[in-house]
């Protein structure tokens, strides 16, 4: 499946020792970061099975070699972050059948979706991921395609054993969450989502 290549070329070129991803040369950091988001988008959205796919995230190619090189790993995430701060996704201009969510929001549930994935940002990074995080609640409407992203990703900082509390000092997520609980067009899984994380922040 084209899926699994991508992973299997991406994971060849983060592993390599010839790898020049992480040097002093920054043009390589940005394409392949980007790959790394296309191949996971896609991993997500394609309709045939592989093999990589059928595995659990953090043992994945891609994930494997993100926290086995740590000099591949600390470019990758500081582009991460650069572009969720920009709210930008670098991989928009593909079509997707169905439609793809934001790549960079699915990278960054897909990072959190387990301990040792969560390993590669170094906390600092986290403390600005959680805040652009709770920002983009803050700005979010019900109808908004980003919305069940977002909740997604505050609910796995939520029951985060490193970052649990850290999410729940954020007042404005709080306010944020009411605000959405107080709109009577708010789909109610959505509204549910809002509910269990209000209620997990508020402890």
């Amino acid at each position: 499946a084209l899926n699994e290549q991508l992973f299997a070329n991406l994971f060849n070129l983060l592993a390599s020792e010839d790898s020049q991803f992480g040097d002093s040369d920054e043009s390589l950091v940005q394409p392949i970061a980007d790959f790394c988001l296309a191949a996971n988008s896609l991993s997500g959205n394609c309709e045939t099975t592989s093999s990589f796919a059928a595995l659990p995230t953090h043992e994945r190619p891609l994930f494997r070699a993100l926290l086995a090189n740590q000099s591949a790993s600390r470019p990758f995430t500081e582009y991460l972050l650069m572009v969720f701060n920009r709210s930008e996704d670098p991989t928009a201009l593909l079509s997707h059948s169905p439609p793809a969510r934001d790549s960079v929001l699915q990278m960054l549930i897909d990072l959190f979706g387990h301990e040792s994935t969560i390993g590669v940002f170094y906390t600092n990074d986290v403390h600005v991921m959680l805040e652009i995080t709770c920002r983009l609640l803050d700005r979010s409407s019900v109808q908004c395609k980003i919305l069940p992203p977002v909740l997604q990703l505050l609910s796995l900082f939520s029951i985060s054993r490193r970052y649990g509390d850290l999410l729940a000092r954020q007042s404005s997520l709080r306010e944020a969450l009411r605000r959405l609980l107080a709109q009577e067009e708010l789909d109610s899984n959505l509204a549910t989502e809002c509910r269990n994380l209000l209620q997990a922040v508020s402890k």
